[in-house]
């Protein structure tokens, strides 16, 4: 075959394992694609309850309160009558609130405070403020 370097045999061999392999990672890569759109579409719907989590929680009831604190913490929150107990944070809001102080932690830069700029507007200087059609300005 090549260069009479293997045999044919060797080269089907080797070209038949190649093959059932590739067609083994195409399969792969389309089960992760469609794990992949239906990670989306968690993503999403949970990015659109934290978003509203304020107002679901303003405006739910008991149940729906409990659903949203569950998802939170890993254990039920405690009342000892006077303070909140609270447990620790499930691993998904802990990545979270680590990932929401560290872009706190990079500020955008604002523009000058209106305060401290002066509003007022420098007069007119060598050029005339208006055109001068008379004389061909």
């Amino acid at each position: 075959m090549i260069d009479e370097v293997i045999d044919n045999d060797t080269y089907s061999k080797h070209s038949k394992n190649l093959d059932n392999e590739i067609k083994s990672k195409k399969d792969l890569l389309i089960r992760l694609e469609d794990d992949n759109d239906q990670i989306n579409t968690y993503v999403k719907f949970g990015l659109s309850i934290i978003k509203n989590m304020g107002d679901f929680f303003k405006k739910g009831n008991v149940s729906i309160k409990q659903n949203l604190l569950s998802s939170i913490f890993k254990k039920k929150l405690e009342f000892d009558g006077k303070k909140y107990r609270t447990p620790i944070l499930k691993e998904g809001i802990n990545y979270i609130y680590q990932k929401i102080n560290e872009l706190k932690e990079i500020e955008n830069k604002k523009g000058d405070n209106l305060k401290d700029v002066s509003l007022r507007v420098l007069g007119a200087g060598l050029e005339p403020a208006r055109t001068l059609l008379l004389i061909g300005f």
